[in-house]
């Protein structure tokens, strides 16, 4: 039996099939690291254990919002982040005396949201706000946000089983 040679129209369709594939692949690997990336450098000193520079990260962020905070009473927080401790007790020290509870519904809040490569444990942020019953009224860039409560009654909560 004498073996055909392959066909060069098939082969090369083949060919530039893999080379695109391949080339997909490498954007979107790409892609990934350059979000992960711009997400640690943005949150770099919070996510560092230097406390002096995630203080001072802080206050930077915090500092337009802290005038438009009432002057007493209480303000709620909220964070897109699956653990909220650290940044939540960083804003309560940045942004005393006023009063902040954590995921705590109050006529004003705050939103401090970061972006969330997929991939990554977060919460949605759309849902913080619908599922709390926010509406943002000032957003100071960078994700952080000054949320009030909408009017009526508050959004009734799913049971948890």
């Amino acid at each position: 039996m004498s073996k055909t040679a392959p066909d060069p129209v098939t082969t090369s369709a083949s060919t530039v099939r893999t080379i695109r594939a391949l080339a997909a692949a490498v954007v979107v690997a790409a892609v990934a690291l350059v979000a992960n990336g711009l997400f640690i450098s943005r949150n770099e000193p919070a996510l560092k254990d230097d406390p002096a520079a995630a203080y001072a990260f802080y206050e930077d962020r915090f500092a337009p919002l802290k005038d438009a905070l009432p002057a007493t009473g209480s303000v709620g927080y909220f964070n897109n982040l699956q653990d909220q401790t650290r940044p939540y007790y960083l804003a309560r020290y940045v942004l005393a005396p006023t009063r902040i509870l954590y995921e705590t519904p109050c006529e004003i809040a705050i939103g401090d949201f970061y972006p969330v490569p997929r991939g990554y444990p977060g919460k949605d942020v759309n849902a913080i706000l619908r599922d709390n019953g926010y509406s943002v009224e000032r957003n100071f860039k960078d994700g952080l946000y000054l949320l009030r409560r909408k009017p009526g009654p508050a959004p009734a909560k799913e049971a948890t089983p």
